[in-house]
């Protein structure tokens, strides 16, 4: 009913004001008498809303405002405000002063912004009053808000309730997530020239550490602010076991990693892969981790038998940097090492890729001497009056034949006892480091390769009766160093070290009497075409050999 009654009010007025300018009484009427006024009075002003008081003079009958937005509004006149005909106005009303004289009015309003209001009056008779007016500056106190955050890579965007600008004060870090070992590095700080804005969008450039790396970003109050000048709050962040990322933080993706071939040591002159501990050394420039995935590493061999791959293992080093691969085997040509993919891992949690190298293009090397087997002939020294072997020092035949993987067997007439080779049948493993193979007292009997040593085993019966027993000695004073056998350049076995059959009695085991020695022996090939004894091959065992005694423990050499 209020709007009806105001409605009507305004028409009347509008009426009014145009009979005036009809109607010589009226005008008459209206002629020398003041006019009417009206008053606007700030009140108070907050970021969502301001007021202010409006007032009219004795002899009014209405009053109005109209609110604008801006600072730079035309202002109406006081027709149109009157009868509420105010084209783009913010917020409008109108009262009758017969209701009261003034107003007080609340307007919602905008933070930062500058409000323009216009009044006027109008009595009765339609006299309008002078326009007045009232600027409302309404400051912006209101902090910009965090509203949300995407990230790409190492970049973060922050998007805000509203345009910011980096502020005078504050600052931002950022710490990294070790995810493989569980670690939070230290903050460091991210440089100003690395935070922007625009709009309402702030934009944080962090450093790389490396695929797949946790980001934690942290600022602190201030480093962004309104254009007005208030300051954002804090952002704190963290990562949590339960929770995950709290606040700025986030990870990205994993990429595999290259194996890059210079992280390999080159061959040199001084590298020995004739040894059974050899290893190929690669350096990575970071710290990797062992995945333990299995048969992750191979070594390829390109060898006169053809091209092989062997899994293999690798020992990472304590600086995390440092792989060396084993060699299976003692390499006789080309060879390299290559790895599955996901061998490595690196602090990040990036896997490595595959890394796998071309059969023809083996970087390494080791063409070894071909040892030569078959026959050969050993000439010694005789002992003379202290030995019983009525052969002794004629030179007695023996033979070489391969045995598995960079191992032979020596087959002996030892000191000619027997005419054919005699036991033990020695098992040596090379060493092409010192051109030669180490005996080392293993032997070979009825196909099988016996680890309890032939040094100091009893395997003949010396007489009919068996109180006496032919034991088999070694080198050194206990008669159990290994025998050696070296090697030319040429891969031709030319020297055979200390080797004795001795006497013992077989209820003490005691030591008698050498039945013959060599202190050191000649070894010359025999070339098949000569002919003799195992020139087809090393012979059977079941045609050499005589009866077995069971071996004895218990010999001593002295």
């Amino acid at each position: 009913m209020k709007n009806i009654k105001y409605l009507a009010m305004f028409l009347a007025a509008a009426v009014l004001f145009v009979g005036c300018t009809d109607d010589d009484e009226l005008s008459n009427q209206n002629q020398n008498k003041p006019k009417p006024t009206v008053t606007l009075t700030a009140g108070s002003v907050s970021d969502a809303e301001f007021s202010f008081t409006i007032a009219a003079s004795e002899g009014a009958s209405q009053y109005a405002y109209a609110v604008f937005e801006g600072e730079d509004n035309t202002a109406p006149i006081a027709h149109d405000i009157v009868v509420d005909e105010v084209s783009g106005a913010y917020q409008t009303g109108a009262f009758n002063v017969a209701d009261a004289e003034s107003q007080t009015i609340n307007v919602e309003c905008k933070s930062a912004t500058t409000y323009q209001i216009y009044a006027a009056a109008i009595t009765s008779t339609g006299l309008l009053s002078e326009v007045v007016s009232l600027d409302i500056q309404v400051d912006d106190t209101i902090a910009p808000v965090a509203q949300s955050f995407d990230n790409e890579g190492s970049t973060v965007k922050i998007t805000y309730s509203e345009p910011i600008k980096v502020g005078t004060t504050g600052s931002a870090t950022v710490a990294y997530i070790q995810w493989v070992i569980g670690n939070i590095t230290d903050p460091v700080a991210i440089p100003m020239e690395n935070i922007s804005t625009e709009g309402n969008v702030a934009t944080i450039v962090c450093d790389n550490p490396g695929n797949g790396a946790g980001y934690i970003v942290n600022i602190t109050e201030g480093l962004f602010e309104d254009l007005s000048g208030n300051k954002a709050a804090a952002i704190n962040s963290g990562w949590q076991q339960d929770k995950g990322f709290i606040g700025l933080g986030w990870s990205t993706d994993y990429v595999e990693f290259p194996i890059e071939d210079s992280y390999f040591t080159a061959q040199t002159e001084d590298d020995d892969f004739n040894q059974p501990t050899a290893t190929i050394t690669l350096t990575f420039p970071f710290d990797v981790y062992d995945l333990e995935l299995k048969n992750s590493v191979q070594v390829i061999y390109n060898e006169a038998s053809g091209l092989s791959y062997m899994n293999s293992t690798f020992t990472l080093e304590s600086d995390l940097r440092t792989v060396k691969v084993a060699l299976p085997k003692v390499p006789t040509g080309s060879f390299d090492v290559q790895f599955a993919a996901g061998a490595f891992v690196d602090v990040w949690g990036n896997k490595s890729a595959a890394y796998t190298v071309s059969p023809d293009a083996l970087r390494y090397s080791n063409y070894q001497v071909e040892i030569k087997t078959g026959l050969y002939s050993i000439s010694y020294a005789s002992g003379g009056d202290a030995v019983m072997n009525p052969n002794s020092g004629k030179p007695f035949s023996a033979y070489l034949e391969p045995y598995g993987d960079n191992e032979y067997i020596l087959h002996a007439d030892w000191f000619g006892m027997f005419r054919g080779f005699a036991m033990p049948d020695l098992v040596g493993t090379v060493d092409y480091a010192t051109n030669q193979i180490v005996f080392d007292g293993r032997f070979l009997f009825n196909g099988s390769v016996y680890s309890a040593s032939a040094f100091g085993m009893g395997f003949y019966d010396f007489d009919a009766e068996g109180k006496y027993f032919l034991v088999f000695w070694g080198g050194g004073l206990s008669g159990t160093d290994p025998i050696t056998v070296k090697f030319d350049e040429d891969g031709y076995l030319t020297d055979i070290s200390y080797c004795e059959y001795a006497i013992h009695d077989n209820a003490s085991g005691s030591y008698l009497a050498p039945y013959d020695f060599l202190s050191e022996g000649s070894m010359t090939f025999v070339p098949e075409s000569t002919g003799g004894a195992g020139t087809a091959g090393a012979p059977s065992v079941d045609k050499v050999y005589k009866a077995f005694t069971t071996p004895l423990a218990g010999f001593a050499k002295k």
